[in-house]
């Protein structure tokens, strides 16, 4: 048996979507830990959702915890933004 690990409290996450470059990369606590081709870029048909999906028009799967200091840019950031 190997002893607990203790994570922190909380994590700081960000994604950026790139749209010129077609690149979505993920971002924890400020350093960059993936980026792959946007493949399948979605356009937006309604109002940005944070915590929660649509189907069918009807809002569904919500997050079930706290989400909070939300940030959304209209350009993609470069990596030391």
């Amino acid at each position: 048996m190997g002893l607990p690990v203790r994570l922190p409290d909380h994590f700081a996450t960000a994604v950026s979507q790139d749209a010129a470059d077609r690149r979505l990369r993920l971002y924890v606590n400020g350093v960059q830990e993936a980026a792959v081709k946007d493949t399948a870029p979605l356009a937006g048909p309604g109002s940005l959702m944070i915590g929660r999906a649509t189907y069918r028009r009807q809002a569904t799967d919500f997050f079930p915890g706290a989400i909070r200091d939300v940030r959304v840019f209209d350009r993609a950031l470069a990596s030391d933004e």
